[in-house]
């Protein structure tokens, strides 16, 4: 609808507005990874304030508090998945610039989930998974994705997030990298603000890939509910 009317259309998933994921996305368009063959990306953190389902704590990072409407299937559309999960399947395939066939997905309420883990089948043959839990008895956030290419690894770890890409066999990494040493990422507002002002400018997030996302997002609660594999 937004391409009939001419209209900018952005969503602000993490991954193209972070420098790490930036970096990441590079390398493996470069070929530095060689083809990818398997990726896991994996999330351990506390949500259950952000999820209304404890009290907020008194001092929230950020600009302004979480609105609680999470606490409501219907307003949600789901549990933590569709939250937390939609940023993580965002690196995956913005960052590999590949797509999800089938989903297989297990949660421990298909209806409000908590915790997750899923099976993708990639566009190129290979499998990735995801998993996390919203309900971590630790509450710092915990992320390690590994991205295995036929020539070399990258290990993405967080919070604060690094990024490691080591070769077969090697004693040390080829490359190293923290956020913090990354040319600065744009920021959601700055790049619609440019799409707008451009005119022909397409957001970092392009929307085909953004309607994908929340597919692969339905074709798992399906999956999780009817325990059958679904394509997206």
């Amino acid at each position: 609808m937004a391409r009939d009317k001419h209209l900018v259309l952005s969503v602000a998933q993490n991954p193209p507005y972070w420098s790490h994921c930036r970096f990441l996305r590079e390398k493996i368009a470069s070929g530095t990874l060689g083809e990818i063959e398997a990726v896991s990306i994996n999330w351990l953190g506390n949500a259950l304030g952000a999820l209304g389902l404890e009290d907020l704590p008194q001092q929230m990072p950020g600009v302004v508090k979480p609105t609680l409407f999470r606490r409501s299937v219907h307003e949600n559309g789901g549990g933590f998945l569709i939250d937390g999960g939609s940023h993580l399947l965002c690196e995956l395939l913005w960052c590999t610039q590949l797509r999800v066939e089938s989903v297989t997905a297990q949660m421990d309420d298909s209806g409000f989930d908590l915790r997750a883990a899923l099976t993708l089948s990639l566009s190129n043959g290979a499998l990735a998974t995801l998993s996390q839990a919203a309900n971590s008895h630790v509450r710092d956030k915990r992320h390690r994705s590994l991205y295995f290419g036929a020539a070399a690894t990258a290990q993405v770890t967080g919070v604060p997030f690094e990024v490691e890409i080591q070769a077969p066999q090697a004693d040390s990494a080829i490359e190293s990298v923290h956020e913090r040493d990354l040319p600065e990422a744009p920021t959601p507002v700055g790049d619609f603000i440019e799409c707008v002002r451009g005119g022909c400018k397409e957001p970092e997030l392009d929307n085909d890939l953004s309607v994908h996302i929340v597919e692969v997002i339905a074709a798992a609660y399906e999956s999780a509910g009817s325990g059958k594999r679904v394509t997206c």
